[in-house]
């Protein structure tokens, strides 16, 4: 099955002041271009290469099983939210997430694995620390060589 994506204007919201914090010209950028090189992913080695170059401090990439379980996380794991990629891996995602969001969660990972599309979700996500923070993900289905469908995903702070 060949997956088109279609490019949405993801960083327009931010950008209109639903963000906390305003994005200065430098922080959109490399927004931007992680944006850009989220999409650009077609294949999972591709999407690894992209998971361990992320070190933003304000986003968090990281590859998943259907089931949402880490398989791969960025280094910037650590400064997003207080947890080394290492304490992820083979966790669900769903363990970090505010219980309060769990059903807008559960619609978006439903609309990626059924419809296989880009899908973008609000919510909050726990820290080691035990705080609250607002974010924002994307998540787009893709294939591994060998068959294994995955979830690549890409999370900025609100």
């Amino acid at each position: 099955m060949v997956v088109k994506f279609v490019r949405i204007p993801f960083f327009s919201t931010l950008e209109c002041g639903i963000s906390d914090n305003p994005l200065t010209p430098n922080l959109m950028e490399r927004f931007n271009k992680l944006e850009e090189d989220f999409f650009k992913c077609k294949t999972a080695d591709e999407a690894k290469a992209l998971v361990s170059t992320c070190n933003s401090a304000e986003a968090l990439i990281s590859l998943h099983d259907r089931q949402g379980v880490y398989l791969a996380v960025s280094p910037s794991s650590l400064s997003f939210f207080g947890y080394l990629p290492e304490e992820l891996i083979g966790n669900s995602a769903y363990d970090y997430f505010n219980p309060e969001d769990f059903q807008t969660i559960v619609k978006s990972h439903a609309r990626v694995n059924v419809k296989q599309d880009v899908d973008s979700v609000d919510y909050r996500i726990i820290t080691k620390s035990g705080n609250h923070i607002k974010v924002c993900t994307l998540s787009k289905p893709m294939t591994d060589s060998d068959g294994t469908e995955l979830i690549l995903t890409i999370t900025f702070k609100r």
